[in-house]
């Protein structure tokens, strides 16, 4: 028996590597998928805004405050003698965009000016974020005193920032999941994002980026609130993997918690990546770029396991630890034409066995295909091999 079957090995990368891409957005990066500056002299123009309650009122008015020009002013018309409880009115806008779906590493980016009219002392009561609104949803919602399940601010689930007014202080991002007490309410939150602290308390221009990043390499959101230019407060939400997103809304849950608002925009932003397809993201989470040459780093053999980094990025492989590679482990014969093969894997990605009797021939038949490695780090398979010399290729299947 020809021994060279049990320990003359490779290993491989699929040829067919250049097939791994990223699902590409409509967008182009750093596209504004939504923007207002109310200059148009219409709530009603392109894009529509939505009254979120009936009672509230919405007018566009020339705010110095705000750096002159057109801007949006809004007030709630009713005369409940609780301003805090029904018949408040969740006054606030909401308007649609088309949906954006956010691959690992791309983002999605809400920015606006605003300014109190007068300070209220309230704890979370004015709320912003995005959210995605199912055309086929049923649950009501009030769009400018109408019940219609496919209005805008009907939505299935928001991201948004709670926060807090006059000598109240704190920050809350937070998710919800649907519209149980009204847009950005509050209802059915699965938990608190991340906390922070601003004190909101005078009625001077401000304005704040809330930025909804989809990990490149976890499934999670990771979220991030500046104000005024500084960071208050960073979150993230691991919890059911939420990434369309097609509404932008600004709330105020209390009676008197007027504003007026300014230049309201949504940006998407693109995962970057290298001609191989491999995401900087990864590159930098890794340590591997020196001086902003992602293709240098890509191309780079960090660890010297003899794969490039971003074949370690396709394996799914650390490029920072020579025994992190994919590599056969073991030939082990289990009768006389069956050969049981070990290789190190990661769980989830897909393998082939290949085999060949001749390696001067470059000839490589599929012995085994699609392969999907379970938990662990290791994956056996026992193969036929009816040639009297045998070598075996592991291929990662893309």
């Amino acid at each position: 028996m020809n021994t060279s079957r049990f320990y003359s090995k490779a290993v491989r990368l699929c040829a067919c590597y250049a097939l791994l891409c990223s699902a590409i957005s409509v967008y182009a990066s750093g596209t504004n998928v939504f923007y207002d500056a109310f200059d148009d002299g219409e709530r009603d123009a392109n894009p529509t805004w939505y009254l979120i309650k009936a009672q509230s009122t919405a007018t566009v008015v020339d705010d110095a405050v705000l750096g002159g020009g057109n801007a949006l002013k809004f007030d709630n018309e009713h005369s409940g003698s609780n301003p805090t409880i029904a018949p408040y009115a969740q006054k606030g806008i909401v308007a649609s965009f088309d949906t954006v779906s956010l691959e690992p590493g791309e983002s999605l980016t809400l920015s606006f000016d605003f300014r109190l009219q007068t300070v209220v002392d309230q704890s979370g009561l004015f709320r912003f974020g995005l959210a995605y609104d199912q055309p086929t949803n049923s649950t009501p919602f009030f769009s400018d005193g109408s019940v219609n399940g496919s209005s805008p601010g009907d939505d299935d689930y928001a991201y948004f920032v709670g926060m807090s007014s006059g000598a109240n202080t704190g920050l809350a991002i937070r998710e919800d999941n649907g519209t149980i007490n009204g847009f950005m309410s509050g209802g059915d939150i699965v938990a608190d994002k991340g906390t922070g602290s601003f004190t909101l308390n005078d009625t001077a221009a401000h304005q704040v980026v809330f930025t909804i990043d989809r990990s490149a390499t976890e499934p999670r959101r990771d979220f991030t609130l500046e104000i005024d230019g500084v960071e208050v407060l960073t979150g993230f939400d691991d919890y059911n993997l939420k990434i369309d997103f097609n509404e932008v809304g600004i709330v105020s849950n209390h009676r008197d918690l007027d504003l007026i608002i300014d230049n309201v925009s949504v940006t998407y932003e693109a995962l970057q990546n290298t001609s191989n397809d491999t995401p900087y993201t990864w590159l930098d989470s890794y340590g591997l770029v020196d001086g902003g040459d992602y293709a240098a780093a890509d191309m780079a053999d960090s660890d010297s396991d003899s794969l490039l980094n971003w074949q370690e990025y396709l394996c799914g492989t650390d490029p920072t630890n020579a025994n992190s590679v994919l590599t056969i482990n073991s030939i082990e014969s289990v009768s006389s034409d069956a050969y049981e093969v070990n290789w190190q894997s990661v769980p989830g990605k897909s393998y082939n066995l290949l085999t060949s009797s001749d390696l001067l021939s470059g000839a490589w038949a599929t012995n085994a295909s699609g392969m999907t490695a379970a938990s662990g780090d290791e994956t056996s398979t026992t193969q036929t091999v009816s040639s009297a010399a045998a070598y075996f290729q592991i291929e990662l299947d893309l």
